[in-house]
């Protein structure tokens, strides 16, 4: 059985030497024949259990000796011999050093044996509780680092599904895409033969003196040769918006792309009495893109200006007056910036979080398809391009395409 550390503090060697013989055959008897002696032993020996001391010794009472090691150590029981009964040193011995028992001198052999029994009880149970506290303070430790842990697991396994399923939505938007490229071509391929016969046509008329020499009627016949290679354009574009093809990409004034695409526009916002408003840069530097695709893209944005307004008008009350602002400018992190605004109808959070999607759409019958922006943004993302937009229902929308100049110079 463990033998617990039992210091006694005594200026009497007799004192010492009884309580030795007495006790050591339950306790590692450690002695002290003065206060500052015991302060040296208990200062360099661990784990003393037990403190029993003389109240009256010479340079320092026993009161304030385990007062002294009280606030040094708490963990030893303290008890206090003395042949005098004081109350008052009662009093300080319990206030002041926390005492756990008060015994008299001269001491009864079985009494002190019963009292050292009990402190040594309290010493162990004590000792027991601070070892259960640091275990569980331990454990608490271990438990709230396992928490930080699952809840650092949980954000990353919630990561992990975000990431995940817009993976799932971008392979399935490749895949509707691929589809889409699929079935353009063949449509391509179908229409191209009665517009080679329309332009075989044409080309002929031109070429007839009837209408060399009829100003009126040469300029309708360019007009539908412009159109029917216009058209060509826009099927090769349908057809190739869904791969990579970066073989027609060229220097050019980012103007260029903006002017061609708004001349298609203009007359029909002047009839419609759509207000158009250009706010574009002067000394813009060259961008690096495929012309086609980038008209494209803008023809995109401004047709769902134009039926943004358009539907805004026939809801709103007298007095509406439908706008669109084209704007092209450089932006503080060097990109350039194309913005088609309009202050049309707008779209619902919903609405603007599928917009992009092939087939999508909230037009009503015969009023659109549904891919226009997904096409503009398979065209944006194959040039390398950044496609945004903001809307509110009722407010309008603003179509922002942002061309990062260094990756394209």
């Amino acid at each position: 059985m463990e033998k617990l550390k039992l210091l006694y503090v005594d200026d009497e060697e007799i004192n010492l030497s009884n309580f030795r013989i007495a006790f050591q055959d339950n306790f590692q008897i450690i002695t002290a024949l003065s206060g500052a002696e015991a302060l040296e032993i208990f200062h360099n020996t661990l784990e003393i259990a037990i403190i029993v001391a003389d109240q009256k010794m010479p340079g320092i009472s026993g009161i304030e000796l385990l007062t002294t090691m009280y606030e040094v150590n708490s963990t030893p029981v303290r008890i206090i011999l003395t042949a005098h009964c004081d109350v008052l040193d009662i009093i300080e011995s319990v206030n002041k050093g926390k005492i756990y028992e008060y015994i008299l001198k001269p001491w009864n052999e079985d009494e002190l044996r019963s009292s050292l029994n009990k402190a040594a009880d309290k010493f162990l149970l004590s000792r027991e509780n601070a070892r259960l506290v640091e275990e569980l303070k331990q454990k608490n430790k271990k438990l709230r680092q396992a928490n930080l842990q699952m809840r650092e697991d949980m954000k990353k396994q919630r990561q992990m599904e975000k990431d995940l399923f817009a993976k799932q939505l971008e392979l399935a938007h490749a895949g509707r895409l691929s589809s889409l490229g699929e079935m353009a071509s063949g449509m391509a391929h179908e229409i191209h033969q009665p517009l080679t016969v329309i332009q075989l046509a044409a080309e002929g008329l031109l070429a007839s003196p009837a209408v060399s020499s009829d100003l009126l009627l040469k300029d309708s016949v360019k007009d539908i040769l412009a159109q029917v290679i216009r058209t060509e354009k826009v099927l090769k574009n349908v057809r190739s918006f869904s791969r990579s093809d970066l073989d027609n990409l060229q220097l050019l004034d980012p103007c260029r792309p903006l002017t061609n695409s708004l001349s298609f526009f203009r007359e029909q916002l002047r009839v419609n009495g759509i207000e158009l408003h250009e706010d574009i840069s002067d000394e813009l530097p060259q961008i690096k893109t495929d012309l086609h695709k980038f008209e494209q893209i803008l023809v995109n944005f401004l047709s769902n200006a134009r039926y943004a307004v358009n539907k805004q008008a026939d809801r709103a009350e007298t007095g509406y007056q439908q706008l669109i602002w084209v704007r092209l400018f450089q932006n503080s992190t060097k990109e350039l910036v194309v913005e088609v605004e309009d202050n049309g109808i707008g779209m619902t959070p919903e609405v603007k979080e599928r917009c992009l999607e092939p087939f999508y759409t909230t037009k009503e019958v015969n009023e659109g398809t549904g891919l226009g922006l997904s096409i503009a943004h398979g065209i944006s993302r194959e040039l390398g391009l950044t496609l945004e937009i903001d809307s509110e229902p009722g407010r309008g929308s603003v179509f922002r395409l942002l061309i990062p100049l260094g990756e394209n110079l």
